[in-house]
């Protein structure tokens, strides 16, 4: 049964939650009540445990909120009264961050979009590479890419980011890279990479102070399991990426994403 009692509303504030919602909830930007979709009342009843006239933030994963309070709460879904509208709440890195990854096995790709989304990535290309083992069907991309956005706008909403990042289907890097050679505003493309042309890289917080000026945009360049062909390597030379190294110890692939995500937000981001 739904409850709209005022009286259940009168209970010590939990503070404003956040929540991710499909942008056509708050696409009339019209005060009034709205119905959360299952998974979103699910999350609201059983995670949170929010009741009558909590107050809450909802977000649509591009950067408009609204704001009000939960109104009702039934078998129909739990009903928010929304008083107002805006820009989401400024929980964004100032640093823009692009992810070139090439495909891994298994379930890791949907662990590095979950994790690298939590680390606030804006974009994530999947990229299909020489010693990646990993193709898609082209006739199930499309699936798998809405997938890959549904659990980054779950990561987004548990990490209280207001923008959930953009994730493309597969495409061959050697694609990819011509694409973004046309991109303007880039400021630094780096590369994980531990030689090239059999000379060691320099670290990535050496090149970091080599660029002189504050990037605000960075695209990262990470390998699947086997690493890049030397060719491979080369070409994201020729398009502007600088090899860098992290470390003396070999890391998984999904674990230099994550470190070359954590070390660019600490030191140029919201990060530390």
């Amino acid at each position: 049964m739904g409850s709209k009692d005022p009286g259940k509303g009168k209970h010590k504030s939990k503070g404003t939650r956040r929540i991710v919602v499909p942008a056509d909830l708050l696409a009339v930007m019209s005060p009034g009540e709205v119905t959360l979709g299952r998974r979103e009342s699910h999350y609201v009843r059983h995670v949170l445990r929010m009741t009558v006239g909590d107050d809450v933030e909802l977000m649509d994963g591009l950067g408009t909120s609204g704001h009000g309070h939960i109104s009702a709460l039934d078998d129909c879904g739990v009903r928010v009264e929304l008083t107002e509208f805006g820009q989401a709440s400024a929980m964004e890195s100032p640093l823009k961050l692009t992810l070139i990854m090439g495909m891994p096995k298994g379930p890791r790709w949907d662990f590095i979009v979950q994790k690298t989304t939590e680390l606030g990535i804006d974009r994530l290309l999947p990229a299909y590479t020489k010693h990646g083992e990993v193709r898609i069907p082209p006739e199930k991309t499309a699936a798998r890419a809405h997938r890959w956005t549904r659990i980054a706008t779950e990561a987004a909403r548990q990490s209280g980011r207001s923008v959930a990042p953009e994730i493309d289907i597969p495409r061959p890097l050697e694609q990819l890279l011509e694409l973004l050679s046309h991109e303007p505003d880039i400021d630094l493309k780096l590369m994980a990479w531990e030689s090239l042309a059999g000379k060691p890289n320099r670290k990535l917080g050496e090149a970091l102070l080599a660029t002189g000026a504050r990037p605000s945009h960075v695209i990262l360049l990470v390998g699947p399991e086997g690493g890049f062909a030397p060719e491979e390597a080369a070409l994201a030379a020729e398009h502007g990426f600088t090899a860098v190294s992290l470390g003396p110890r070999i890391l998984r692939a999904e674990t230099a994403a994550m470190a070359m995500t954590t070390l660019l937000q600490h030191i140029l981001g919201d990060m530390g």
